[in-house]
């Protein structure tokens, strides 16, 4: 049975198949049946629903992830919260993570790394404008559009510094060692 989800703006999106599982959520590649274009739709499992700072560390990527605009960074399109499940609708990039490409080609050309790490550091300079630290750059995160352009992706570490309310604990380390 097709599942279909209403978006915030009128959209539906029609779940096609699972992309992958984390440890609080699922993510989805979805058809955005009014757009007609492939989406990543992000979940929270429902049982992580109960943990507050989950959903606030959430609501936060969402927040973030809809108002940035850069051509090195997923684009955010739709976000819905409900009290028993929310999810996220991104930007579907039918690339290759940078990991991916390491893994299969053991090193890359030096100039397709200096393209890379020129589109990243332009999307963080972009990020830092805008009061925010990603908190969790590395190759996993990096995917490169069938375009060439390098994104980054992932941001549920994202850290606002404009903000009094940290969703942190101090002296913890989050993301990726």
């Amino acid at each position: 049975l097709a599942t279909v989800l209403l978006g915030s703006q009128g959209n539906s999106y029609l779940i096609e198949r699972v992309l992958g599982h984390g440890g609080m959520g699922i993510t989805y590649l979805a058809l955005d049946q009014t757009a007609r274009t492939n989406v990543v739709i992000k979940t929270l499992k429902p049982e992580i629903m109960s943990d507050l700072k989950v959903v606030m560390r959430f609501m936060q990527e969402a927040h973030t992830i809809l108002k940035l605009q850069h051509p090195n960074l997923v684009q955010g399109y739709d976000f819905y919260q409900g009290k028993a499940f929310c999810y996220l609708v991104m930007e579907f990039i039918d690339g290759k993570s940078v990991e991916k490409m390491i893994e299969e080609e053991g090193c890359l050309d030096p100039l397709i790394a200096t393209q890379i790490v020129s589109g990243i550091a332009q999307a963080l300079m972009y990020l830092e404008e805008h009061r925010m630290v990603h908190r969790d750059i590395k190759p996993a995160n990096i995917i490169i559009s069938p375009g060439g352009v390098p994104k980054l992706v992932d941001f549920g570490l994202v850290k606002l510094n404009d903000r009094g309310c940290n969703l942190t604990t101090p002296r913890i380390i989050l993301g990726t060692p």
